[in-house]
């Protein structure tokens, strides 16, 4: 089967409940439930250059706060892109992270 999307991952949290880890640990005990249940990833999920199994995530490039929980899920910066706005106002870059299944 040819392999045509990219599994992706997405959140956005109320900001009364910013800074308290929640996205962090929701997201971390989501990839590990992720990756037992879909080792090979989702079905039609591409891989990498090397054949490697990934998640893709993207932020806004000025958004700290959710790049650092990326970060703590093991994400890691893959480049960048434009794209709208969704609210309508200028364009925004947005950082591509990606992380790989864990070696076992």
């Amino acid at each position: 089967m040819a392999r045509t999307s990219v599994a992706s991952i997405g959140y956005e949290i109320s900001p009364s409940y910013w800074n308290k880890g929640y996205l962090t640990e929701a997201l971390s005990g989501f990839l590990s439930a992720y990756w037992k249940i879909h080792p090979e990833g989702l079905q039609g999920s591409k891989l990498d250059e090397s054949g490697r199994v990934f998640v893709d995530a993207t932020a806004l490039e000025n958004n700290a706060a959710s790049l650092r929980v990326l970060e703590k899920a093991g994400f890691v910066s893959v480049g960048q892109e434009t794209a709208k706005d969704w609210y309508g106002g200028p364009d925004v870059v947005l950082k591509r992270c990606r992380v790989w299944k864990p070696v076992e």
